[in-house]
């Protein structure tokens, strides 16, 4: 029965990297045919988008890598985790440096101009939400993998006469 549980646990693990990836996958596509992206990269004093685009491909290229070594039959999730979460993080900063980048970006050209804007409102719109969700989804996997050891919670009122407060709380895995 144990054994029954265990193997049921190791399936929903490497389908959980399997959904990730696929996910990963889809999101590579879509910001290498993002119109307005793809027309900015090629244009003269934007050159920090196709770095930024670049870096996107790149890391997301190795969190897809991460997943199929673990669908594959490879090391325990719990140990590729860091990587997985650091590598979808190093993705949405790229995305965020990118959305400030344009958002600072004055160009003169109306077509230009019409692409950072859409470029923005696809960054906000469609990939930072599916980011989250790829997110939610590894984080998710990460609470299936690791059993919580210990938990704190701290907090406390600033001030007698001031509704201001804050609180803390740590999560200890083991």
């Amino acid at each position: 029965m144990l054994v029954h549980m265990f193997n049921l646990c190791a399936d929903l693990e490497v389908a959980m990297f399997e959904v990730i990836q696929v996910s990963v996958e889809q999101l590579r596509m879509m910001i290498a045919r993002e119109d307005n992206i793809t027309a900015l990269a090629g244009e003269p004093g934007f050159d920090y988008v196709r770095t930024c685009v670049n870096r996107m491909l790149n890391d997301l290229e190795d969190v897809e890598s991460t997943c199929r070594r673990r669908a594959g039959g490879g090391p325990a999730g719990q140990s590729l985790m860091p990587e997985l979460v650091g590598k979808i993080q190093a993705v949405d900063d790229a995305a965020d440096l990118l959305i400030m980048s344009l958002g600072q970006a004055t160009p003169n050209d109306p077509k230009i101009a019409g692409n950072v804007s859409g470029a923005i409102s696809w960054l906000n719109s469609t990939l930072k939400p599916w980011l989250s969700k790829v997110m939610g989804a590894a984080f998710n996997l990460l609470l299936r993998l690791l059993t919580p050891k210990e938990w704190k919670i701290k907090g406390g009122v600033a001030s007698p006469f001031q509704s201001i407060a804050n609180a803390e709380l740590e999560i200890t895995f083991g």
